[in-house]
């Protein structure tokens, strides 16, 4: 595996290591995306209009890029889970067309429109699709890709000078979030997420999930097929606990103590209450991180995510964090 560093960033994914060819090596892929999406906000912003709301923006955002925005008809939007697909297209003089879910939420298209408007800044390739298919889920390796292109997308939704603007005028925690989101037409997870990453002081933010370890989940070895037949867990099985999904953090936040993907919080934190209470669940709290003598000092606040995926725990429901680093 071909691994590039940039920028202070180590990549192996093969459609960003082409970006990184292409310049010699001399670009940096986050500020590929920076410039494209400046760019599209800069040519926005010229139009001097005012629109009618986030989902038109987001459309005239990309049609700036030159792509199209169609919904998927109603055979596709019921088979298709994603809330939006980037078709390329054929020559013809076009670039491509963004396919939008109708059956998802307003606030999750838009998000995604953003998303595949910036999918659009990198080369795409089988090599790199096969890549990511075979990469380890929540991996570094897997991911590389979808970060890059989760931060452009927050700037085309929520550019940062106008959401900074709006948490000082609402205030930062989970109670302003709602009032916020209005004003960009985004969900409430991307919103928690941008409100950590704007923010001018240490912050984070994230989701948990209630799992084991994948290890863990192996360890009675092949669980299906006639000749390995599942066998339940019983005795001795590991608890599950809350783990880290993802995590995103502001710009003054200790790298050292950013939270590996599937760390646990420990059965004490307030994530579990909020879990049962389903209510906005607070406190001050010492979370261990890698090593045994690494811990960060935190307020912390949970909350049951809005949006629970298929495969989520009904009793025990993704959970949001938002939290504010008061030590280290």
């Amino acid at each position: 595996m071909q691994i590039r560093k940039v920028g202070g960033r180590a990549y192996s994914d093969p459609d960003i290591l082409s970006l990184i060819d292409e310049s010699g090596g001399l670009l940096d892929p986050y500020s590929v995306v920076r410039q494209g999406v400046n760019s599209l906000l800069e040519q926005l912003e010229n139009f001097e209009v005012t629109f009618n709301d986030a989902f038109q923006r987001v459309c005239v955002l990309a049609s700036l890029a030159g792509l199209q925005v169609e919904p998927m008809n109603v055979a596709q939007a019921a088979q298709e889970r994603r809330d939006a697909v980037l078709v390329y297209a054929n020559g013809n003089g076009k670039k491509g067309v963004i396919f939008y879910n109708t059956n998802m939420p307003t606030p999750r298209v838009i998000f995604s429109i953003a998303h595949e408007i910036v999918h659009y800044f990198f080369p795409t390739s089988r090599v790199g699709a096969r890549f990511r298919a075979i990469c380890k889920e929540g991996s570094k390796g897997s991911r590389e890709l979808e970060m890059l292109c989760h931060f452009g997308a927050s700037e085309l939704a929520m550019p940062s000078a106008d959401f900074k603007r709006a948490v000082r005028r609402h205030g930062f925690g989970f109670a302003s979030v709602d009032a916020i989101r209005q004003e960009f037409g985004t969900s409430f997870e991307a919103c928690v997420y941008r409100m950590a990453e704007t923010a001018p002081f240490p912050a984070a933010a994230g989701l948990l999930k209630f799992r084991r370890r994948l290890s863990e989940e192996n360890a009675g070895g092949p669980t299906s097929g006639v000749l390995f037949p599942s066998k339940p867990r019983t005795i001795g099985a590991p608890a599950r606990k809350y783990r880290r999904q993802s995590f995103y953090y502001s710009e003054t936040y200790p790298p050292e103590f950013v939270m590996p993907w599937n760390k646990s919080l420990p059965e004490t934190s307030c994530v579990y209450r909020a879990a049962k209470t389903r209510a906005i669940e607070s406190a001050v709290e010492i979370v261990p991180l890698n090593g045994r003598d690494k811990f960060l000092a935190c307020s912390i606040e949970a909350f049951a995510a809005p949006y629970q995926p298929d495969n989520a725990d009904p009793e025990w429901p993704d959970v949001l964090f938002l939290l504010r680093v008061i030590e280290h």
